[in-house]
């Protein structure tokens, strides 16, 4: 089973179908970012923030990381928030 690490910890089976369990905020954690969704990985990339395996990531906002290399916070979190809804086979 995965929890939704940003809110209430709740089962993504109790979530309806086509519903986003987290919204990406400035203030969590890159980590948090990739534990709730691991396509945010590809996000993040495209954006030119390759440094998901630092040590930074773990703690760092996702604000942080992106003024340190000089990104549109708000253009990276448009499109961490526009990922569709994980299915099925996806979370596993």
């Amino acid at each position: 089973m995965v929890y939704n690490v940003h809110t209430v910890a709740v089962p993504f089976d109790d979530v309806p179908p086509g519903e986003r369990m987290t919204t990406f905020t400035k203030e969590m954690s890159i980590l948090e970012a990739l534990q709730a969704d691991p396509r945010a990985r590809d996000v993040f990339t495209a954006h030119g923030l390759a440094c998901i395996g630092c040590m930074g990531a773990m703690m760092e906002s996702i604000e942080d990381g992106a003024k340190m290399h000089g990104i549109d916070t708000r253009a990276i979190l448009h499109d961490l928030n526009a990922l569709p809804p994980l299915t099925v086979s996806e979370e596993t």
